[in-house]
């Protein structure tokens, strides 16, 4: 448990950085894919942290709102495969 709240700690660190707005766009990829990462983790410490992150990413730049959606509707397509095949 110790692993997830030092990672809970660093994602609130880069959180406040992200919301300073004083970051290059190549960062913020990488904040994007590591946050929509963290949902995949079964650890609840790191969804609101990863929720936080992803709210600045799409404050900063509005285009991660439709990569979002996209991943979004990717993934319920899969879950629907996943559900007729049962």
């Amino acid at each position: 448990m110790d692993t997830e709240k030092t990672k809970s700690n660093l994602m609130r660190k880069v959180q406040t950085v992200l919301s300073t707005g004083l970051v290059p766009d190549f960062y913020l990829e990488v904040c994007y894919r590591y946050s929509v990462g963290c949902f995949w983790v079964k650890f609840m410490v790191l969804y609101q942290p990863a929720q936080d992150i992803l709210e600045e990413v799409f404050k900063l730049n509005k285009n991660y709102i439709k990569l979002h959606l996209d991943t979004l509707t990717q993934l319920g397509y899969l879950l629907q495969v996943g559900e007729d095949n049962d």
